[in-house]
Order: C-alpha cells, then structure tokens, then sequence
C-alpha cells in the first residue's frame, strides 16, 4: 500500500513539476493540482504543495469553494441581488419604525398622566398624528418630480432624519407642556416618518424587481423582521421609562435614532440626476405618469380596498388603553410588557407571512387577516365583561387574544399582505409615487377615518372615561362591521393576475426601453 502511494506522489509530483515548465500561471497550477486532490486524498495533496513554489493564491480553490457555498445559502442570494446600502437603509428605517413603539407609549403616558387628557382627547390626538400618513402621495410625487441636490431619494431621507431628530427632542425639556403643542411636534415627527417610509419603500420596490420570483416577499420579510426587533427594543425601553421614570427618556432615545437614519441616507447609493438629465422626471411628466397608472384596472380596486377595509372598522385603542390603567389597574410596565410580547411576535408573524402569501393566494392571505380582527374583538369582548373569569383563565392570557392579536397580528398582518401586492403593482419609474398612492388611502381609512368614526360611535353610545366599562358596547358594534371587508376581498388581484395584466407590462416595458436608451 505504501508502494502504490509512493508512485502516486512520484507520479504527480513529475506531473506537476513538467506542468510547471509551461504554465507561467501560479493560479492555473493550483486549480490543477485542487483536481488531483480527488485522486490522492487530502494528505498527499498536502505534501504536494509543500514541494512546489508557492503563489499568493493557493488558497484560490478552497476560498472559491466556501464563498460559492455562502452564495449559494439564503442570505449569500439576498446580497448577490440586492444593493448592500439600499438593505443597510432598510434595516435601519425598519428598525425605526419598530421603535415608534417607544415614542407611542412614551406619548401615551405623558398625555395621560402629565398633560390630563380624557379617552376622546388622546385619540383625537393620535388622529392627527397619523394623518401624515395619509398624505403619502404628496411625498412621493414630490421625490419624483423634484430631485433635491440631484438626488429623487438620497437627500430628502437625510432632511427626514434631521426632522426626526429635532422635533422629537424639543420635547424633552418640557418648556411646553401643552397639547396642542405636543400634538404639533409629534405631528412633525410623523410627517419625517411617514415620507421616510415611502422612499424606502419605493426603493424596496424598485430593489423587488431585480428577483421577479420571490424578491418582494423577501425584501418584506427582511423589513419586518428588523421591524419586530426594533418593536421589541423599544417596548422594554418605554415599559421602563413609563413606570419608573419619565417618558420625556423614551422621546430622547427616539430622537436621537434619527441621526442613525441620517447617517444610513448619507451612505445610500443612488444615481445622480443632472438638471438636464432624460433621467429628469418634470411635475408634468410624474403627474400623466401618475395618471396612467391610476387608470390600470387592478390599481384602482386595490385603492378602493384600502379605503373600505380600513374605514369601515372602527377602532377604540386608546379607549381600551384607558380601560385596562384606569378601570382594571394595570400598570404602565405590564403595558409595556404586553408591547414587547407583541413586537416578539411580530419576528415570528415575519417568518409566517412570508411561508402564508407564498402557498396561498393574495386573497386567501388577506382573508385570513381579517378574520383575525374579527376573533380579537370577540375576545376583547369576553375580557372587558369578565367572562373569561367565569371561564377560569387569566386576564393576561385572555390579552394575548386581545392586544396580542389585534394590535400586531392582525393589523400588521394585513400591512404586510398589502405591501407585498402594493410592490409587484408598483410601475418603474414612479414606484415612490404609486407605494405613496396606496399606502397613503390605507392610513386614511385605517389610521384616521377608523380612529374618528370609533370617537363618533363612543359620543353616539356615551362612553367616555367615567364610565369605561362600557366599553363592550363600541366593541359589540366593531365586531358586526369587522365581517364587512370579506365582502370586498375580489378587488384584490393575485399573483398571477399581476403578472398577466398586459396594461402592467406595457407600462413596465416602456421604462425598461427607456432606461435602455438612456444606457
């Protein structure tokens, strides 16, 4: 045996010595002798490339080997398809918008226990703040046909996070301490907020068309995920600060994550636009563009959906929120806890979303969701009359049903389903117009006109915060309007009814040739 491996190491050894004399190439050499290395094993591959001269790349082979391996996993693809400061920029909005959790709940308690607001005036408040949100068109009409410093996306984002970061922290010295003031700033701070997210989603958008097979599910399922993490980070930190300390601590840590987004914008990658440029997209040209879209069939009805689905349902969060500090004693810690529980669950809902749309169709999907606020609000019922006692189980199990459920499962749950039919719609060249068209019509309805029409349905009824155990009556009426949207659920196209839309593809081939031309 030791013979044969002796003529085998002569063998190659003269091989590879008479190779030698012709390959001036170190690195042909060495993919040579990565071949043999099938033949005489890793020993006496060894032994080999110590009696030969070395190269600076002998190595070549087996580093080839474990970055092909890298590039072959999840994570290798996402990096190889994907720009790397467009996903660092994702992350980091994502993870802010994951801590807006902190500044809710810091917002919560310092209009409550600081600034006395009664349940009509608090979400009155949260209204106005998240009417901002519905205003997106404006911001991503704006990014398209005004380029800032040649720059659609670049130098509006690093404005945000400087927005972000002052209006926030104008709050912590508390010279103010007036609602409508502190409604204002935190109204500012929503408006950087809102258009931050539309230009980060109108560049997942245009990012989710470098992989037409699962790229939008996968840029979503890395956004939600960083989402959850920031979601549950900033619910520890608001547990903390508004139960042993003072919230203006969580208004400061959240203005202070403005400068990470204003540092993540100034290293975003994005092509730089001359005045004069074909690239330059005019008022004019972004509004028939814009119109063009809007007359797409599928675009409308998706529109119609959010509005519907949203308005119709009429929502009593910061009615429940007064129910459970004032009515059932629950801390302002142990509502921060059942935030964390909830932005946990956001991380896995990320991993179910992404397995949900990609086995069952977009309505199916949808379906689902809205059957989820129909059993929350069941449950929010059973608990606010006690039944669950009778029933022998916990009221803090029973909130896993309820804020669990309702406040991250469903309605982020819905968001997520909606992001991922907004992006494969979403036409090239006014991504950030069409995702500010559709997410803007689903914060009126679900941010603003649910908020409002839960004021008016509590001032019909009468429940206020002296007696708010009644609430059961304003969710008695939401269950009976949750069950309305299925009844819409054919406005949203699926899957394959987006690829063959052929007025879609015409408007996606005319960019395409002309960005050909451009070239």
């Amino acid at each position: 045996m030791n013979n044969q491996h002796s003529d085998q190491d002569q063998e190659i050894t003269d091989l590879s010595i008479e190779y030698k004399d012709y390959i001036e190439d170190y690195n042909l050499l060495d993919e040579y002798l990565c071949l043999e290395i099938k033949k005489c094993g890793p020993i006496d591959y060894t032994y080999h490339k110590m009696m030969l001269p070395t190269s600076p790349d002998q190595d070549s082979c087996k580093q080839n080997s474990t970055q092909s391996r890298f590039e072959s996993t999840w994570i290798g693809q996402i990096l190889l398809k994907f720009d790397k400061t467009v996903l660092t920029l994702v992350i980091v909005s994502y993870m802010n918008l994951g801590f807006l959790t902190l500044m809710i709940l810091s917002a919560k308690d310092y209009f409550k226990e600081f600034l006395g607001v009664t349940p009509s005036q608090l979400q009155t408040a949260t209204s106005i703040m998240y009417l901002p949100w519905g205003f997106k068109v404006i911001y991503g009409v704006i990014s398209d046909a005004f380029p800032l410093f040649g720059y659609k996306r670049k130098s509006y984002l690093i404005i945000n996070g400087f927005i972000g970061f002052i209006s926030i922290l104008m709050i912590v010295p508390g010279i103010y301490e007036e609602y409508v003031f502190v409604t204002m700033l935190l109204t500012f701070a929503m408006v950087a907020s809102a258009s931050t997210d539309i230009l980060v989603d109108s560049l997942l958008a245009s990012e989710a068309k470098k992989d037409k097979l699962n790229g939008s599910e996968n840029l979503q399922f890395i956004a939600n995920t960083f989402s959850g993490i920031g979601g549950v980070l900033g619910a520890i930190l608001g547990a903390i600060f508004t139960q042993y300390t003072h919230p203006k601590y969580g208004f400061l840590i959240y203005s202070c994550l403005g400068l990470s987004l204003f540092l993540a914008s100034l290293n975003l990658k994005e092509k730089r636009i001359s005045n004069n440029s074909e690239e330059q997209t005019t008022l004019e040209n972004s509004y028939k563009q814009l119109l063009e879209a809007v007359k797409n069939k599928k675009i409308q009805k998706v529109i119609l959906f959010q509005i519907i689905s949203g308005a119709i349902v009429p929502r009593f969060s910061q009615y429940k929120y007064f129910f459970m500090l004032d009515y059932q004693g629950m801390s302002q810690f142990n509502f921060g806890l059942l935030s964390i529980l909830c932005s946990c669950t956001l991380i896995l809902l990320a991993l179910f979303f992404s397995k949900m749309v990609q086995k069952y169709s977009y309505r199916q999907a949808f379906a689902f969701g809205i059957l989820l606020t129909s059993f929350t609000t069941a449950c929010d019922i059973i608990y606010v009359l006690r039944i669950n006692r009778m029933l022998y189980i916990n009221d803090y199990i029973m909130l896993i049903f309820t804020n669990l459920l309702e406040d991250i499962m469903q309605t982020r749950y819905l968001f997520y389903c909606s992001g991922v039919v907004h992006n494969r719609l979403a036409p090239s060249k006014v991504e950030a117009t069409i995702m500010a068209l559709f997410a803007g019509f689903s914060n009126i309805g679900f941010g603003v006109i649910a908020q409002f029409f839960g004021n008016f349905c509590a001032e019909i009824i009468g429940v206020n915060n002296e007696n708010i155990q009644d609430i059961y009556k304003l969710l008695i009426i939401k269950l009976v309007f949750s069950f309305v949207p299925l009844t819409f659920l054919r406005l949203i196209p699926n899957k394959d009814e987006i690829e063959n839309d052929v007025d879609l593809q015409r408007l996606n081939k005319n960019d395409d040739n002309k960005e050909q031309l451009l070239i």
